[in-house]
């Protein structure tokens, strides 16, 4: 670094390029050099008065190794180049110099060094007057402390203009992967396909490949229009400091075979219930570490609440077919659970509980059986204002499901017996999706792990924001 600042034209190149800078910076911090810090910004192309403007607002320096960290936060935690949560009076910057700011994000500064190390590979702005996390208020006049003032409306955001994508994964990378040496290249045509309304959806080309990338690796449905635009509204209240709850629930354990058709790998044949993790559960093990760690790379707060469906007990017909008891039926649900939760990564805010015990209780039929009669009588609630094909939608689960539905209940059905059975089932989709609602407000993401057709009655009772992995049995 000592060589870097004597060079008048400064042209780093590569990740490593990029981490030897930081570790001079790192080192300019623990020995309290406030000058050779401010100068190796500078050297790096930053104008002056935002060179200068970062020292006072610095939080400590972290330790342990940089390596292993696993997310954005971690590595300038590490450096010594995380600001604090809310400052003022800072001048933050974009490509095109300086701009005056009430506050910051935390780990802009981080960007902003790479983006200045590498511009043709990472560009990014900052834009608002307030910080992300800070909340709207109403004028007040008086003299009451406790009194919530006014603040500007507009919340600092981010925008990437350019960033890295990886090589291995063909995903947007994060800055931490990319200074741990993932090798950078282009997105996928897969990618680039799915990407498209995504993109318009979050009005935001780099967010669109992201959000593609994950939905492509983990094997889940690209959102049609409508709900691109809902899975959007979340995802960019999320951007600006507000926290999203993504809502779900799992079947219990029920008994599979495998059926050697590699679009639809299992069959259930609902002759038991198990206690481990189940055929739907096994989905959101994979999907759900991913999600968090996406939502983790765009600094969103959030968390899971995940349920098993545990009112299933309450139907003598599938306790018969699975051969236990409500009290044993309940038992299994539970070893489920601790199962599943031993199978999250631990840094996962993730809770678990049982759906009509812990959550939903008397709710549940109060909200469904409603619903069904609706769906029966030819009123699909808020499906339409989402689904351009709601009509096709519902027309097609019977033929696709017939089989699902007379496995587990054991006998064959006619036409009309099995549709009241879907719509029985797609009311408890659609309660559940409403209780969801309920607890956790609008900055909802329902993620489902199994039948998609089935998952769009969550937007039953209004139109909820979901995304499905593809079906697997």
């Amino acid at each position: 670094m000592t060589e870097l600042l004597e060079q008048t034209d400064i042209s780093v190149r590569t990740a490593a390029d990029v981490v030897e800078t930081l570790q001079y910076l790192r080192e300019r911090r623990l020995a309290g050099d406030e000058g050779g810090f401010v100068e190796a910004l500078k050297q790096l192309g930053m104008p002056d008065g935002e060179a200068e403007s970062y020292w006072p607002s610095l939080e400590a320096v972290g330790a342990g190794d940089w390596r292993q960290a696993r997310d954005n936060t971690t590595i300038a935690h590490h450096f010594g180049i995380q600001l604090r949560a809310n400052i003022h009076g800072a001048a933050t910057g974009t490509n095109d110099g300086p701009v005056p700011m009430n506050g910051v994000t935390r780990n802009w500064l981080l960007y902003r060094i790479v983006s200045l190390a590498l511009p043709d590979l990472l560009e990014c702005s900052i834009s608002g007057t307030q910080h992300m996390g800070g909340e709207k208020g109403k004028a007040v006049r008086g003299s009451d402390p406790g009194a919530k003032r006014a603040c500007p409306a507009d919340k600092i955001m981010i925008s990437f203009g350019k960033f890295p994508t990886g090589l291995a994964t063909a995903r947007a990378l994060s800055i931490w992967r990319f200074l741990q040496g993932e090798a950078a290249t282009q997105f996928s045509q897969t990618v680039v396909k799915a990407a498209h309304g995504l993109q318009e959806a979050l009005e935001s080309e780099d967010l669109g490949f992201q959000l593609a990338s994950l939905l492509v690796d983990q094997k889940m449905l690209i959102p049609p229009p409508g709900m691109a635009q809902l899975v959007g509204r979340v995802l960019k209240a999320g951007l600006a400091g507000e926290e999203i709850v993504i809502g779900g629930a799992f079947c219990p354990d029920y008994a599979y075979v495998r059926t050697g058709n590699p679009d639809h790998p299992y069959k259930y044949t609902f002759d038991g219930v198990g206690e481990g993790i189940g055929l739907v559960a096994q989905q959101f093990a994979r999907i759900v570490p991913a999600v968090s760690e996406f939502l983790r790379g765009l600094e969103i707060r959030h968390r899971f609440v995940l349920g098993i469906g545990d009112f299933e007990a309450h139907d003598q017909g599938i306790l018969e077919s699975v051969g236990v008891g409500e009290a044993e039926f309940y038992r299994r649900c539970e070893a489920s659970l601790a199962a599943f939760g031993a199978e999250i990564p631990a840094d996962v805010p993730l809770a678990l509980e049982m759906c009509w015990r812990d959550r939903a209780g008397d709710r549940l039929r109060r909200y469904s059986e409603p619903a069904t009669a609706r769906m029966l009588d030819g009123d699909f609630g808020s499906m339409p204002e989402v689904f351009a094909d709601w009509e096709a939608i519902v027309a097609r689960i019977p033929p696709q499901y017939r089989s699902f539905y007379e496995n587990w209940f054991k006998r064959e059905m006619t036409d009309r017996e099995l549709m009241e059975v879907i719509l029985r089932q797609a009311g408890e989709y659609a309660a559940l999706a409403q209780i969801a609602r309920e607890d956790f407000g609008e900055n909802l993401l329902m993620l489902a792990g199994d039948r998609p057709e089935m998952n769009k009655f969550n937007c039953f009772p209004a139109p909820i924001a979901t995304l499905c992995a593809k079906r697997a049995y």
